[in-house]
């Protein structure tokens, strides 16, 4: 089939209605019904695609000829993709094509295995326990957001790159300023990366002249990496491995209370199917993420993409893909869902995928053990939600009781 130019231009809708929350945009899905791809306004004023169906989603995904570089925004981010890409060092794996992506993820992939990060559930086991204690101490109400999805991926990622955890702020703060995209400045933005890389190569000269049993000393060890490349991994860890599971346990624990009975009914499956199923069916990032470039000319099976132009996958839609899953607009905690794209494809899968898993999993075991009652304590109309061109539905507030 000779590609062809596609010249239907579509904006990506700036807000979603609320009783979208959970599904992909109704616009959108009408769209993806028209036809698999379409062109897209983004926010810096060019134009570049939309892919909907998930057989060309893994194209672009896996395809040496996308880059990662540079990167677009559908919407305003405040200023976090320039902020990014002004201070990025070199093992900051979200912004590294091959070969130094090849050769810096190999450095890492060790120590993010099945079994390695198997290794840790004793660890993650008793940080959720600590945390569910301060729950309790606290008493009902508590704000989930704050309390536990953000507590439990900040103790998992100080543990493995050995960090105190009095030290957490040191990261959570240039997280949050970074994360507030249009709520912060360009130049609050930049001072909070110089500030954290600062803090970074601090740590590194320590665990030099002190050794630990951490990621960075057995980095470090190892000679590998550049100091350099060695402060981008670390900023890679913490911007990848916190606000990004943080938001994901708090989407898939608002979907779970949101209907009266869905966090009983739920407790009867099996823990991993349920949290794939999750990760299917709960959108929480939006288009933008993940996305590539064209590095050159490319038949996306009948859609001429042109060196240069951007790339993004629309993962709420895609994984609504009816010639992929059998009836998915239903919710199904015993579906194999296995396949999905919610950590990416390809060579740039998300290298902390199986510690997310491990995260959710231990989180929602624990919660349904310890509160096997938990409830939303607001109307749903309540609940703090943000929408921007990264998040489908950022929960900034989740107020629950037991």
């Amino acid at each position: 089939m000779t590609a062809i130019e596609h010249h239907s231009v579509v904006d990506f809708p700036t807000a979603l209605a609320d009783d979208e929350l959970f599904d992909p945009s109704r616009d959108m899905l009408a769209l993806s019904e028209q036809q698999p791809v379409w062109r897209l306004n983004y926010a810096d004023g060019t134009v570049g695609w939309l892919v909907f169906d998930f057989p060309r989603a893994r194209t672009v995904l896996n395809d040496p000829r996308f880059s990662v570089l540079p990167a677009g925004f559908p919407a305003d981010d405040g200023g976090f993709g320039k902020a990014t890409e002004a201070l990025r060092n070199p093992g900051d794996l979200l912004r590294l094509d091959p070969p130094q992506h090849t050769r810096v993820r190999k450095a890492l992939t060790a120590f993010f295995t099945v079994s390695a990060i198997a290794e840790l559930r004793p660890a993650m086991e008793a940080n959720v326990a600590t945390v569910m204690d301060a729950m309790e101490e606290h008493g009902a109400p508590v704000d989930f957001v704050q309390a536990f999805a953000r507590r439990v991926p900040a103790m998992a990622i100080c543990s493995l790159v050995g960090i105190p955890q009095s030290e957490s702020w040191r990261f959570e703060e240039p997280n949050a300023i970074l994360g507030a995209f249009d709520r912060t400045t360009l130049e609050q933005k930049q001072q909070a990366l110089d500030g954290f890389y600062a803090y970074v190569h601090e740590l590194i000269a320590e665990k030099r002249a002190e050794p630990a049993d951490d990621v960075i000393t057995k980095l470090l060890a190892r000679g590998e990496l550049t100091d350099d490349e060695l402060a981008g991994v670390v900023w890679f860890l913490f911007a990848a491995g916190q606000d990004t599971t943080a938001a994901t346990l708090s989407a898939t624990t608002y979907f779970l209370l949101y209907e009266p009975g869905r966090w009983q009914a739920v407790q009867v499956h099996p823990i991993e199917r349920l949290v794939e199923e999750l990760f299917r069916y709960v959108p929480v990032f939006r288009s933008g993420f993940p996305q590539r470039t064209a590095l050159e000319d490319v038949d996306l099976d009948g859609y001429l993409i042109r060196a240069g132009e951007h790339v993004s996958v629309y993962q709420a839609a895609i994984h609504r893909d009816p010639g992929r899953y059998q009836d998915p607009d239903r919710f199904d905690p015993e579906r194999d869902a296995a396949g999905h794209v919610f950590f990416g494809f390809g060579r740039h899968m998300c290298l902390g995928q199986h510690l997310a898993r491990l995260e959710v999993q231990v989180g929602l075991v624990a919660l349904m053990k310890r509160f096997p009652n938990l409830r939303l304590a607001v109307p749903r109309d309540e609940v703090t939600i943000i929408r921007n061109g990264f998040s489908h539905g950022l929960i900034t507030e989740l107020s629950v009781a037991w």
